[in-house]
């Protein structure tokens, strides 16, 4: 799997390639415990609003907590309204923990909790990365409606923004792929119809071997890749592909 880039529709932001190049922007949850050094103490720019997100914020927390320190966050998300599903009696109360965590920073777009200064921008869009002269970045987004025109000044961005396929393996051979996901066509057409491309991830089911079929004779996609840009995919899902 390779990550999104943050800019509009999914393409590299002014700037992003090369400040990912040089560890400015990282595109995976850090393990913030490695490298206390980048965050405490520093303005961290986080940009996303799926689980990957406010799992970092949560290090990001718990890592200022334990140092008896103070991280400010600048939380880009890209929608209106909050940004987590809670699900009703959720059978992961880790999960609910997050989501509710997550969700309390909507309501205050500028707000203290134990260890972090948060400010969250809702309905924010990442146009370009500056990386300025003192080492950090200069982040600037549009927001709103009108797209108002903001800028943040940061040290480090997390970039929580998804990922898709790494499609190489198959360039040259014959697998149809589903536009909206990059999956195999037959097994995203399955999961669009059972559930709707929502609902929890904990109650869906393995399709059968059929959706794992290509074009091309002999070739099956399975694992992670199977899904292509769906965030539900599960290990025992991956585990029951490989035993049909």
């Amino acid at each position: 799997m390779q990550p999104n880039w943050c800019g509009v529709g999914g393409i590299p932001a002014l700037g992003e390639r090369s400040l990912v190049k040089n560890g400015l922007i990282l595109q995976h949850i850090p393990d913030v415990s490695r490298t206390p050094e980048m965050f405490l103490g520093k303005r961290v720019c986080v940009v996303g609003s799926g689980a990957s997100a406010i799992t970092c914020v949560n290090a990001l927390q718990k890592l200022a907590i334990a140092s008896s320190a103070t991280i400010d966050l600048v939380w880009v998300v890209r929608r209106e309204n909050e940004p987590y599903q809670r699900v009703e009696n959720d059978a992961l109360p880790q999960r609910d923990r997050l989501y509710s965590q997550g969700n309390s920073f909507y309501s205050n777009d500028s707000c203290g909790s134990e260890g972090l200064r948060v400010k969250y921008l809702k309905g924010a869009l990442v146009q370009e990365f500056q990386h300025t002269v003192g080492g950090g970045l200069n982040v600037v987004l549009v927001q709103g409606v009108a797209a108002e025109r903001v800028e943040e000044q940061v040290d480090v961005v997390i970039s929580c923004v998804g990922y898709r396929p790494n499609c190489t393996l198959w360039h040259e051979v014959q697998v149809h792929q589903c536009y909206a996901t990059s999956g195999p066509m037959k097994l995203a057409a399955a999961l669009m119809s059972s559930s709707g491309a929502g609902g929890d991830c904990l109650a869906q089911v393995s399709h059968g071997p059929e959706t794992l079929c290509s074009p091309e004779p002999g070739m099956l996609v399975i694992g992670m890749k199977s899904y292509g840009r769906n965030s539900a995919f599960l290990l025992k899902i991956g585990h029951q592909q490989v035993s049909l």
